[in-house]
């Protein structure tokens, strides 16, 4: 049974991740599709706005390469505990997948 429940968690775990990159490098076509709205508006905001666009996709991609790294690594508790800050920091469809999958496998650990 717990083994059973860690392999679901890894497996929460592994589509959270490819989630994440896969919204990350949605929403970055969509800042390059948006910076042809930005023409108008002064340099020094739309800089201001490209760097945090910028910014929120490498952190995505981060996000999602660790829990996709992390997802075989599950069963340790430093991982899970990783995990789940990621999945709490990132947000989104991904991060609550991920989020899951860290619970589930830390329950799966130690039940």
């Amino acid at each position: 049974m717990a083994s059973t429940a860690m392999r679901i968690g890894e497996a929460l775990i592994l589509v959270g991740g490819i989630l994440i990159i896969v919204f990350a490098l949605i929403g970055s076509l969509g800042s390059i599709a948006l910076s042809d709205f930005l023409r108008g508006v002064p340099r020094a905001y739309a800089f201001g706005s490209g760097l945090a666009l910028g910014i929120g996709l490498l952190v995505n991609l981060v996000a999602g390469v660790i829990a996709i790294i992390g997802s075989r690594r599950a069963y340790s508790l430093i991982w899970a505990v990783v995990l789940l800050i990621v999945g709490l920091f990132v947000g989104g469809w991904g991060g609550l997948l991920v989020l899951i999958g860290a619970i589930i496998a830390i329950v799966a650990r130690y039940v």
